[in-house]
């Protein structure tokens, strides 16, 4: 990304279950995270599903093919596949996942006039709608107006289960469970873009 996300993050790295088409996100300061990324992924998914990881297919990047990570696929028994660069059917899977995600960002960063440095929790937002069904990748909740203050809604604590609202000119999300979604107001201002759009062209 060219704009650093309020947590200090410019890289995102995608994980997709060939078998289930399930999708997770895990956002980077650097590069040089993707090992540990994968550690803790592989770590989260094994333990919630009994099952291992047995092949990671991937591109022939550097941060793919380090000393770590190759003892590491040796260690863990896992089967390394890479792609070849360009091969569109080899990287159908990983197009087709993360083309949505970043659309889907934008879209709603657009739409709803937030700042860039939210991209990474739109980024959740995304991958959270896209992996409870593809039926509900346009049933945004964006907008709420709650007895104390107006916000934006930008994703879900899955922690704390509750909301996380984006309030403007405090540059800082909230948490709550308390809100009401004004989803009239998110329906209009996507109608307008979307009008806007088809009229530039």
């Amino acid at each position: 990304m060219t704009v650093t996300s309020l947590g200090g993050f410019m890289y995102y790295l995608i994980f997709i279950d060939d078998c289930s088409w399930k999708t997770w996100i895990y956002f980077m300061k650097t590069k040089d995270e993707v090992f540990n990324r994968f550690q803790e992924f592989k770590a989260q998914v094994e333990n919630l599903t009994g099952k291992k990881i047995k092949i990671l297919m991937s591109d022939n990047g550097g941060e793919y093919t380090s000393g770590d990570f190759i003892d590491f696929y040796k260690k863990e028994g896992i089967k390394r596949e890479h792609v070849f660069p360009y091969n569109l059917q080899q990287n159908r899977a990983a197009e087709r996942k993360s083309m949505p995600i970043v659309e889907a960002m934008k879209v709603m960063i657009h739409d709803h006039a937030l700042p860039m440095f939210l991209w990474d929790e739109v980024c959740n937002i995304a991958v959270y709608v896209q992996n409870i069904g593809p039926h509900h990748s346009k049933e945004k909740r964006t907008k709420l107006e709650p007895s104390g203050k107006r916000g934006t809604f930008v994703g879900y604590n899955k922690t704390l289960k509750a909301y996380m609202i984006y309030v403007p000119g405090h540059r800082q999300i909230k948490v709550s469970r308390d809100v009401t979604f004004d989803e009239q107001v998110a329906l209009r201002e996507s109608r307008g873009y979307h009008m806007e759009a088809n009229s530039e062209e």
